[in-house]
């Protein structure tokens, strides 16, 4: 696993971005899926369909120091068919089968397993790409023509559905080159 900041201030990569932060993130024979979210978490799913969650506390600096070397395994019967997003505040919201579901993790930071539960909070979501900028607000990529969607869920916090913007706003057209590019999901709140 390497790290790397850019310099939004400036023009370059951060000195020391793309060295080595961790090891044991094998794609396929040990991770199908991944997820950024929001203070230097970072959503693993093993290919066991574990759900687990490590915390980078050397985020804004480069260096391999984490809160919980082996991470904490919060869920089961996750898979690498679908989309995770986290939405910061240990919300995690999950595209699969066509289903938009809403869950809340309790401690994200001490890993233990406890979520509010469940809620469908969309259907007909079957987006090539979701990225989440927090406070419910979530980027969702069309993938036949690349139109990016602004949605935002009044209720990220108690997970009813329940949208400020339930047919999405279009706001761009994705460049072919921009899948797996992540934003922070704390850039955005709520008021």
């Amino acid at each position: 696993l390497r790290w790397y900041r850019y310099n939004v201030g400036g023009t370059t990569w951060y000195t020391g971005s793309g060295k080595i932060i961790g090891s044991g993130f094998t794609p396929i024979t040990k991770v199908i899926n991944v997820a950024v979210g929001a203070n230097g978490d970072l959503y693993f799913v093993r290919t066991t369909g574990a759900l687990v969650i490590y915390r980078h506390t050397g985020r804004l600096t480069g260096a391999a120091t984490w809160a919980n070397s082996g991470g904490y395994t919060i869920g089961s019967g996750w898979t690498g068919s679908e989309i995770i997003v986290p939405n910061g505040g240990g919300v995690v919201y999950r595209q699969v089968n066509g289903n938009l579901i809403w869950y809340k993790h309790s401690d994200p930071a001490l890993g233990a397993v406890t979520w509010s539960k469940a809620s469908t909070i969309g259907t007909g979501w079957r987006f090539y790409d979701l990225l989440s900028a927090g406070g419910g607000v979530l980027y969702a990529t069309q993938g036949q023509t690349g139109q990016v969607l602004l949605y935002q869920h009044a209720d990220p916090s108690g997970g009813t559905a329940v949208w400020n913007t339930a047919r999405g706003v279009p706001k761009m057209v994705a460049d072919a080159r921009s899948f797996g590019i992540t934003v922070d999901p704390n850039a955005c709140s709520m008021p």
